[in-house]
C-alpha cells in the first residue's frame, strides 16, 4: 500500500477514535448532570415529563418512507406522497440545501427563508429565497410564519414544511393555532434541547408545541441526531436533537401500531460517533 495512503488512513482512524472519546466524555458529564436534575424534581413534575415523552410515540404511517436529501445531515425520511405536494416551506437555510434542491426537482415550489445568510447560489427557477428570519410575529428582520405561508402558498394542493431553526421552533409552534398547519400534509422538524426543555422552566412550552403539532398530525418517524448524545431522564434515553416526520392524520394509512425503528433508510448525521437507536425513547429500560 502506498505510504501516503497508509498515513492518511491512520490519521483518519486516530481522528475517529479521538472523536468517539470526546463524545463519550461529554455524554457522561451531561448525563450525570441531567439525571441529578431530574431526581431533584417533585413527583408531579416527573409525571409531567413522562406524559410529554409519551407524546413522542410514533405511529406507522402505512405508507413507504423515502429518503430525500443528503446521505447524512440534511437528509430526511419522507412519506411517499410528494406527488400531492405543490409547495414546500423551508425556514433555516444551511450550506447544504440538497434536500431543497431535490424537492424542487420534483416540480414542487420551494420557499426558503433565513436572515442569517445571503441568497444561496445555484437556486432553481422554482426556488424562492427571502433574507429574513421566521418567527411567531412580524418584527425587525422577522416575518411571521403565518403571514409567510398565507402570502406564498398556492391555493390548491398540499404543503410540505421542513424546519430546522436551532430551537426557535418552540417560539413558533407553542402559540400557533393548529389550523395554521392544516394545509401541510407533511412536516419535517428537528427539535432542539429536549432534555433542557423537559427539566427547565420551558416544559410547558414544549408541551404546547407538541399539542399544536399533534392536533391534526401524527408522528410517523423519529431519528435522533447523533451530534449530541442521548441522556437518561426518567428511565428513558432522551435525544438532545431529534428529527421528526409528521403526517396529517387524514393521510395516515396505518393501523395505529408503532413503526419499527431504526428505519432502513436512517443514516447517522455525524460519522465517527455512535448512532444510538431510538427504540427505548419512550419506554423505561
Amino acid at each position: 500500500m502506498d505510504e501516503t495512503l497508509k498515513q492518511f488512513k491512520f490519521l483518519r482512524w486516530f481522528s475517529d477514535q479521538n472523536r468517539r472519546r470526546r463524545y463519550a466524555s461529554r455524554k457522561r458529564r451531561n448525563g450525570d448532570a441531567l439525571r441529578d436534575r431530574y431526581l431533584q424534581l417533585p413527583e408531579t413534575n416527573r409525571d409531567e415529563i413522562r406524559e410529554i415523552l409519551e407524546m413522542f410515540r410514533p405511529k406507522d404511517a402505512g405508507i413507504p418512507l423515502i429518503r430525500v436529501g443528503h446521505e447524512d445531515d440534511g437528509g430526511y425520511l419522507v412519506p411517499d406522497l410528494l406527488d400531492d405536494v405543490t409547495a414546500m416551506f423551508s425556514p433555516g437555510v444551511s450550506d447544504n440545501f440538497d434536500f431543497d434542491l431535490e424537492i424542487s426537482e420534483k416540480g414542487i415550489a420551494v420557499f426558503m427563508a433565513d436572515g442569517s445568510v445571503s441568497r444561496p447560489e445555484g437556486l432553481r427557477d422554482n426556488m424562492f429565497f427571502v433574507q429574513s428570519m421566521v418567527g411567531p410575529a412580524d418584527g425587525s428582520g422577522v416575518m411571521s410564519f403565518r403571514r409567510w405561508v398565507a402570502e406564498c402558498a398556492p391555493e390548491q394542493g398540499d404543503l410540505l414544511l421542513q424546519m430546522d431553526i436551532e430551537g426557535s421552533e418552540y417560539d413558533i409552534f407553542a402559540d400557533l393555532e393548529p389550523e395554521a398547519l392544516g394545509q401541510f400534509s407533511i412536516i419535517l422538524l428537528e427539535m432542539h434541547d429536549i432534555p433542557e426543555m423537559l427539566l427547565g422552566p420551558k416544559r410547558e412550552m414544549l408541551k404546547r408545541t407538541l399539542d399544536c403539532l399533534l392536533a391534526n398530525h401524527d408522528i410517523c418517524h423519529l431519528h435522533p441526531n447523533n451530534a449530541l448524545a442521548q441522556v437518561p431522564i426518567g428511565g428513558s434515553r432522551v435525544p438532545q436533537l431529534l428529527e421528526l416526520t409528521l403526517l396529517r392524520r387524514d393521510c395516515m394509512r396505518g393501523d395505529g401500531s408503532e413503526p419499527r425503528l431504526p428505519h432502513p433508510g436512517d443514516r447517522p448525521n455525524v460519522t465517527g460517533v455512535p448512532d444510538e437507536p431510538l427504540d427505548t425513547f419512550w419506554r423505561p429500560h
